[in-house]
């Protein structure tokens, strides 16, 4: 019990902290934006090529996307009219976290 209000308690507060403005693929909202969580994640494995991927793993609110909306592996997104494919989505209790690799500079 205690645990469950302590989250729900320091989501906002994480959020408030850490999260930028970004459109999303046509949508205002807020997240948060980590290169260095997606590098950690990823550092070891390359694409066909052979090239080390390059993206960002990005956490936004549930509450802030669409109602009914799924983001699936292999889909294509923009961040702030930059284009991303997502490798991976997962959808927690209030959160969708996407590992998103970058589609060119």
């Amino acid at each position: 019990m205690f645990k469950h209000q302590l989250n729900r308690d320091l989501n906002p507060n994480f959020f408030n902290e850490f999260a930028k403005k970004i459109n999303f693929t046509g949508i205002r909202l807020k997240a948060i934006l980590s290169e260095t969580e997606f590098s950690k994640k990823y550092r070891n494995r390359n694409n066909d090529t052979g090239l080390v991927k390059t993206g960002m793993v990005v956490s936004l609110k549930k509450r802030d996307l669409p109602r009914g909306l799924e983001i699936k592996a292999g889909e294509k997104v923009s961040i702030n009219d930059k284009l991303y494919t997502v490798i991976n989505s997962s959808m927690g209790e209030s959160i969708v976290k996407l590992d998103l690799e970058c589609l060119g500079e």
